[in-house]
């Protein structure tokens, strides 16, 4: 039997590489599989993926930081398929500034899409489907740059330090439940929103030269198999945790 057959998962960023990477290895293992995503075009090879898999697929154009529309959504989700049994939350910007120049409307952005785009999703979700059932996985995309840091990225940073800090508050006041609540920190992804900065030749070599152990940047591929785990049965005892796929990065 299939890991995730007969679960339905809703997917932010569902039109990024991870998130819709992540789709489509949910729907190779049975689960019927919803994404979200402000671009509905870039969604739509990975519902193709995904059908193309025989799994049940529906895609919502919704913006994460409007807390009425992720309510609307999930409550669509649940009067269609009947649940929420996992959540990813992979919906995501990535502006670069030196911190002198951060202007408050790219700040403000920039933790909405992220931080409170996440709250949303789990609170949603919660309310309507998982607590009620106490039952449910959610996965949050944290990211290796809380741990490092680096030029350029406070904003995305600090709101990717805030994902961290909720995954845990939520995973230990759910921790009687059976909802598992667990967060991915990638490492360094080539991904439509971060493509330009691993494109040229000397930032490239750098990062595989220094900073990977692998020796290469990552893929939204190599998320998945986390991914698919933490959403299975195969996780039961795990909560809380931040979990590296970053191919052996040293800062």
């Amino acid at each position: 039997m299939k890991r995730l057959q007969d679960k339905v998962a809703l997917i932010t960023g569902g039109g990024g590489g991870i998130g819709g990477a992540i789709g489509a290895a949910y729907a190779r293992e049975g689960a019927k599989v919803c994404l979200c995503d402000l671009n509905n075009d870039a969604m739509d090879p990975f519902m193709e993926d995904i059908r193309k898999e025989g799994a049940e697929g529906i895609q919502f154009i919704v913006d994460v930081t409007d807390s009425a529309a992720i309510d609307r959504m999930v409550k669509d989700i649940v009067a269609r398929l009947g649940q929420v049994d996992i959540l990813v939350n992979t919906a995501g910007t990535f502006p670069m500034h030196g911190i002198t120049e951060i202007e408050d409307e790219s700040w403000d952005r920039t933790i909405k899409v992220h931080l409170y785009g996440s709250f949303y999703c789990i609170r949603a979700v919660l309310r309507e489907s998982m607590l009620p059932r106490q039952a449910g996985r959610i996965v949050n995309i944290a990211s290796l740059a809380p741990f490092v840091g680096g030029p350029g990225v406070a904003e995305y940073t600090a709101a990717k330090g805030g994902i961290v800090g909720l995954n845990i508050a939520v995973a230990k006041e759910l921790a009687l439940t059976g909802i598992n609540v667990n967060a991915i920190a990638p490492g360094y992804i080539n991904t439509p929103m971060t493509q330009h900065l691993y494109s040229e030749g000397p930032i490239k070599e750098a990062l595989e030269t220094w900073k990977i152990a692998k020796g290469r940047i990552g893929k939204p591929e190599d998320i998945v198999g986390t991914a698919v785990f933490l959403a299975s049965e195969e996780s039961a005892y795990i909560t809380g945790q931040v979990i590296f796929v970053d191919g052996g990065s040293i800062g």
